[in-house]
């Protein structure tokens, strides 16, 4: 896969823009949308130089808007967001494929998460848990008004921040939403037919609805099956590497020369390169 019909930054945080700049220079992408808000951080400025590059023109899409993907359509909503805290201005993006629902709420909290029109969107299948499953979202009643089947938390191994937050994962268990883990399972995903969810984790293993599953991965990936064609694979992990190193970094590493060059953290592994001890623990 060289193409991406659509890249999407909920909003302009390093752990959400970092190594986009890289997707950008790498892939063909069609539409570039953006939340809401300015940012100056170093991993924005450059996805935004890297947009420019390509003659990209990243924008904030209009609202009750439907896009196209596969035989599905996704629409956005909190796009006229000015809260101080940059997470609740995150994009939330509603994506049905026939039956199937996914809804993905970014960093948003849970002021955003009162004023979504609940009624609107629905009951859903899946829930991307907001600002990777921290206690200031995933309500009470918001869980209860979507009713998912399946949630995934995306989080570091033993993270500084305690994410998933126990307020969250509890709220989760109540309602009997099956959930997983990125910290627990890696790579987590989610292929919709339209009609039916499957939940492929790294460890190969698939869980079904009502099942009592705790994994978890780095990205979550909606493959859709468009007639007899798959329309996405998997996005891997992009890290850094010098012309002269033996290491792979993450983007902003001190041990980082200005050649940096973008790697999948797979290709990395392959061609022989270990992780740097300061970056990379």
């Amino acid at each position: 896969m060289k193409e991406l019909e659509y890249l999407i930054l909920t909003h302009p945080d390093a752990d959400h823009s970092g190594g986009l700049d890289a997707i950008v220079k790498n892939f063909k992408v069609n539409q570039v949308f953006v939340g809401n808000g300015k940012a100056d951080t170093k991993t924005y400025k450059s996805f935004i130089q890297a947009c420019m590059d390509k003659k990209l023109q990243p924008s904030v899409p209009l609202a009750d808007k439907e896009f196209a993907l596969g035989n599905g359509t996704f629409k956005f909503y909190n796009q006229k967001a000015q809260y101080d805290d940059v997470n609740d201005n995150s994009l939330v993006a509603l994506y049905v494929n026939g039956s199937n629902k996914f809804l993905f709420t970014g960093d948003s909290g849970k002021e955003v998460e009162a004023k979504l029109p609940l009624k609107d969107i629905g009951t859903i299948d899946v829930l991307k848990v907001g600002h990777h499953g921290s206690k200031s979202l995933s309500s009470d009643a918001f869980i209860k008004a979507i009713a998912p089947k399946y949630a995934v938390i995306c989080c570091g191994k033993d993270n500084k921040y305690g994410h998933p937050h126990k307020e969250t994962t509890t709220t989760l268990s109540k309602y009997k939403v099956t959930t997983y883990r990125t910290d627990i399972s890696g790579t987590i995903i989610v292929t919709s037919d339209g009609k039916k969810i499957t939940v492929t984790t790294e460890n190969k293993t698939t869980e079904k609805a009502g099942s009592s599953a705790t994994n978890n991965s780095a990205t979550i990936n909606t493959t859709v099956k468009k007639q007899e064609t798959s329309t996405t694979q998997p996005i891997t992990t992009t890290v850094y590497i010098t012309k002269t190193g033996e290491k792979y970094h993450k983007d902003g590493c001190s041990s980082l020369s200005k050649s940096k060059i973008a790697i999948s953290l797979e290709d990395a592994k392959g061609k022989g390169y270990g992780p740097c001890s300061k970056c990379c623990k």
